[in-house]
């Protein structure tokens, strides 16, 4: 991945272009899929549920890569979705598939920043965030950007890597952040941020069931990629099936250890 993100960016903005960069890659897209987080869109709908989405409520989707989620939600909660992401092509590509689906009048898509969020105060009745809270530079700003823009009344759902130990040394990399996993918290690390920010009546939820069924897809897919990066008709930069397989390994060995594992957040203005 390296090869792929270039140099080692210096800067948060340098960190936050980074990510906004590599979830616009055909590899990303082909091992994580459409919705690019554990669960897809089975999770998605859990989250909706306990959000207590209702048609016409006015939702906000932070990190909302390629629309996957907003376009699902608008079409199954008929719920009015913006949908923000740091990159300008996936916000593009998103329209352009909320277009094709029939759901643009429920749809809108912004470039912007987790971190100062191009809206009103008081806006939404619920937020969402799905794997990409980990990946803030600024946890407690985005928690507060993320408060400031909800209704009262109004609630907040993440899903996201949870990590209840540190990481293996190898794994202390930019590469690693930007997959959601080094600087990846506890739940009571992101309680802390979002009780902080203002939010109450927080309940977590265990699900890193989804983690590791995502972690079998990828396996199969790398056997897949090594066959298309043979063929030359997908372009993966140092491609290491091996090297893969064992990250990913190594990953399931420490969720079934309960050292790290993914979760639901739902809070409350």
């Amino acid at each position: 991945m390296e090869d792929i993100l270039g140099k080692a960016p210096q800067t948060d903005e340098e960190l936050k272009s980074c990510c906004a960069n590599l979830y616009e890659h055909e590899a990303v897209r082909f091992f994580l899929g459409e919705s690019y987080h554990p669960g897809g869109l089975e999770l998605t709908f859990k989250l909706a549920e306990r959000l207590e989405l209702k048609p016409g409520d006015k939702v906000l989707d932070i990190a909302s890569g390629l629309g996957t989620s907003a376009i699902a939600l608008a079409r199954q909660f008929k719920v009015r979705i913006t949908g923000l992401d740091f990159s300008e092509k996936n916000c593009r590509t998103a329209s352009e598939k909320a277009e094709k689906e029939g759901v643009q009048h429920l749809t809108k898509f912004v470039r912007g920043d987790a971190e100062d969020l191009p809206f009103q105060g008081d806006y939404f009745i619920a937020v969402i965030s799905e794997c990409s809270f980990c990946t803030f530079p600024d946890k407690q700003t985005a928690a507060n950007e993320m408060f400031r823009v909800v209704k009262p009344g109004g609630k907040l759902g993440l899903t996201d890597v949870i990590l209840n130990e540190k990481l293996p040394e190898k794994w202390q990399n930019y590469v690693s952040h930007i997959f959601c996993l080094a600087d990846a918290k506890s739940f009571d690390g992101y309680n802390n941020y979002l009780e902080q920010a203002g939010f109450k009546d927080i309940q977590n939820y265990d699900v890193s069931q989804v983690f590791i069924h995502l972690a079998k897809e990828i396996k199969v897919k790398l056997m897949l990629a090594q066959l298309a990066v043979g063929l030359g008709k997908l372009k993966i930069p140092g491609f290491d099936v091996n090297k893969g397989n064992q990250y990913i390994n190594e990953a399931v060995t420490l969720i079934q250890a309960k050292k790290a594992g993914y979760g639901m957040i739902v809070a409350r203005i």
